[in-house]
């Protein structure tokens, strides 16, 4: 008899949580501008978030994945980038539904200044077809724009977050939290 029989009174065998490591670049430029991309995804608002994505098992370290990530969602390579500190100034935990499946997501926040031309902008062909695809835009954002609340911003409190790091203030906690209305 094997060990992975269950009787009728067994109760149901929950699959096992997937779990993720990523990174989430909060990239200001020489104008103390934000870049966020607006994600458009079927039976959900549009909502912006920081580049960033899933440490792959080819990534040495987060920083090689914070700069591959740059370079894939964004076209800025290493050389235009300066990573402020040696590791994520945040790491939080939560779960989220991706693909209706719950996922166990560890997240790594790292600071990181664009060098150069403050107009520049993100290169979208170099990224994937899936990327361009839910990617509706890539664009800066000024502090006064995420205060304004206009545009659904996930971390909820990114705003709060920016202001301290263009006043050099304690950077806050990250907010997981769901804007009202956005569902999980």
């Amino acid at each position: 008899m094997s060990d992975r029989t269950t009787s009728p009174s067994s109760p149901p065998q929950t699959p096992p949580l997937r779990t993720e490591t990523t990174v989430r670049i909060i990239l200001i430029n020489q104008s103390n501008l934000i870049l966020l991309q607006g994600i458009a995804v079927p039976g959900r608002p549009r909502f912006f978030i920081t580049p960033g994505g899933r440490v792959e098992c080819s990534d040495n370290d987060l920083l090689s994945t914070v700069h591959r990530e740059l370079e894939e969602e964004c076209g800025f390579g290493a050389e235009r980038i300066t990573v402020v500190g040696t590791g994520p100034f945040y790491r939080g935990s939560h779960t989220m539904t991706k693909n209706g499946q719950a996922v166990a997501m560890t997240e790594n926040f790292f600071l990181a200044r664009l060098r150069g031309d403050s107009a520049i902008q993100p290169d979208r062909q170099t990224l994937t077809a899936e990327e361009q695809a839910v990617f509706a835009e890539q664009r800066w954002f000024a502090l006064e724009e995420l205060k304004a609340g206009r545009d659904i911003i996930l971390p909820v409190n990114l705003a709060e977050v920016l202001e301290a790091i263009v006043t050099n203030q304690s950077i806050p906690a990250i907010d997981f939290t769901d804007p009202p209305g956005f569902g999980g």
